[in-house]
């Protein structure tokens, strides 16, 4: 019983003090360093030899390419594969990124820009199905 009415006179004593105790939003500035984006977070950035920037989010679901002019991002390529960690490139131009949640591996032609995958979870149990046959 003891325990439960100090309980309810410190709430009271917060509650009743807390306007005149401590900072408040009226007594500091909220300055933005940048301004939001649709990213969710980024995991994994690279830039192609033309020096455009790719943003993978797993967060966000998808792989951005960035405007670095004017910090404007558009979705390169969509969810389920855009949901990129790793992002890097090919001399020849080829993107490749990693599906972090698939565990996949995919990457888009550098000159056709036609894209394509790697099942890498089932290459896995193929190679482990080969040795144990060995």
């Amino acid at each position: 019983m003891t325990s439960r009415l100090a309980l309810y006179a410190a709430v009271a004593v917060t509650v009743l003090l807390a306007p005149y105790v401590g900072a408040s939003a009226q007594t500091y500035d909220v300055t933005p360093l940048v301004p939001g984006s649709a990213f969710h977070g980024v995991h994994g950035l690279g830039i192609d030899k033309a020096g455009r920037l790719f943003a993978g989010s797993v967060a966000g679901a998808a792989l951005y390419e960035v405007d670095r002019n004017n910090g404007t991002a558009k979705i390169a390529i969509p969810s389920p594969e855009g949901m990129a960690d790793d992002i890097a490139f090919a001399p020849d131009g080829t993107m490749a990124w990693t599906g972090f949640l698939t565990g996949d591996l995919y990457w888009m032609d550098g000159c056709t820009r036609r894209r394509c995958f790697s099942a890498t979870r089932s290459m896995r149990s193929t190679s482990r199905a080969s040795s144990r046959r060995a």
